[in-house]
């Protein structure tokens, strides 16, 4: 409890998180209102919602590996703020199109491009502020703290999800959300003077050299970024494509979508206290065996169980995900030198998303082609798969939280 006390004391880390949860209260609702907006549009497909997402997904990879060189000559903390209100006005564009029935799926392939240029300088930077606004030995408990008070956040805005898009409409879900990043925008823009641009005089070709040598130099980073491009490639699939449609066609629609992803977000909350609490001796054991609750998920989801089944599977889920980003995130911004960290956070999430714009733009053509039971088991088990293969390295297997990441040399 001293730690909530003494991190409730920082001004800096209060403003932080004050925009963390104002940002998420939006973004609790985003996945509800933009998937059932896609889809109720006029000859509008799972497969326009897959090229959708995976046209945004793939810019995001093509652009993150520029991502935190360029967040470093920006300044990262100004880089969050400005990519957050730019964010908002795009959402605030796309509603009031929407609500004017002038959107089309171009439109909106259009958006979503700018939209992953934005969040693949916006990641790299968020991954390196929590050194810069608290001290080095209370990295875990302020992330885990961030990550609840964001679940809470989403918790409230995907609880009110379904009733809105049922209600009033997808759109002004949409507006909702752009009023929350500008809002939190503007709160992260107020510590921008923490973090400075960078000095370098390196090119932008030759700091991406760099980083790159980084990246691969810390083995476990590298190991469980190949296993995440998997594990994301068909886990989004399942989840931000085929999950909508199954519940569309087999059930109450957004509602109950919204209550799958209600729930996954109380998940994240009890994932947070939980990073809070625990001090795992092999941080990255206990992160991947967590990650096997996303294969559950996915099974339920082909059972096509009652949804308060798929809804637990869906809080274990994500429970799993914030031990799992608790651990990474701490263990990454301890084991790695401050200056190094936004260019490896940029490797980190181009290499985990690599292949997940792949997995979105098929999981539409996969549903047509082979029904949604098929493409859902394939999904858990290359799941399964990748998690299993990542715990057999030995840098991932037997790192230990007392004790620096193993040298290339010994794996």
């Amino acid at each position: 409890m001293s730690d909530l006390h003494e991190l409730a004391r920082l001004p800096h880390f209060r403003a932080f998180l004050a925009a963390r949860i104002i940002s998420n209260l939006g973004n609790g609702m985003a996945p509800v209102a933009l998937a059932f907006a896609v889809l109720g549009l006029p000859n509008a497909t799972a497969t326009s919602l897959s090229i959708i997402l995976g046209v945004q997904a793939a810019v995001v990879v093509a652009v993150l590996p520029f991502g935190g060189v360029w967040a470093d000559r920006i300044g990262r903390i100004r880089a969050i703020a400005g990519s957050d209100m730019i964010l908002g006005l795009l959402l605030i564009a796309q509603a009031v199109l929407f609500l004017t029935h002038l959107i089309t799926v171009p439109m909106l392939i259009g958006f979503a491009s700018i939209t992953g240029f934005l969040h693949a300088i916006w990641y790299p930077s968020f991954t390196s502020v929590a050194p810069a606004v608290v001290p080095a030995d209370k990295l875990q408990s302020a992330n885990s703290m961030i990550s609840g008070v964001s679940a809470g956040a989403s918790i409230l805005g995907g609880a009110s999800a379904g009733l809105v898009v049922a209600t009033i409409g997808a759109p002004w879900a949409l507006l909702f959300d752009a009023f929350t990043f500008i809002v939190a925008g503007a709160l992260v823009w107020t510590l921008r003077s923490l973090i400075l641009p960078s000095s370098s005089k390196d090119t932008t070709w030759q700091q991406l050299k760099t980083g790159w040598g980084e990246f691969r130099a810390t083995r476990w980073v590298f190991v469980i970024v190949i296993s995440f491009a998997f594990i994301l490639m068909f886990f989004y699939g399942a989840h931000n494509v085929l999950g909508p449609v199954l519940m569309k066609e087999h059930y109450e629609g957004a509602t109950s979508w919204a209550i799958v992803i209600t729930a996954e977000s109380v998940g994240f909350l009890a994932g947070a206290v939980i990073g809070f609490k625990i001090r795992p001796r092999w941080p990255m054991r206990t992160a991947m065996l967590a990650m096997l609750t996303f294969v559950s998920f996915i099974g339920a989801m082909a059972l096509q169980l009652p949804v308060w089944a798929i809804a637990i599977t869906s809080f274990f889920a994500g429970v799993g995900t914030e031990v799992f980003q608790t651990l990474w995130y701490t263990t990454l911004q301890r084991g790695v030198p401050a200056q190094s960290l936004a260019r490896i956070s940029s490797y980190d999430a181009f290499g985990s998303m690599l292949l997940a714009p792949i997995g979105l733009a098929l999981a539409g053509p996969a549903f047509r082609a082979w029904g949604l039971t098929p493409s859902l088991w394939g999904a858990a088990a290359v799941i399964a798969v990748a998690i299993c293969a990542g715990l057999a390295h030995p840098s991932v297997r037997l790192l230990r939280s007392d004790s620096p990441p193993l040298p290339a040399s010994t794996v």
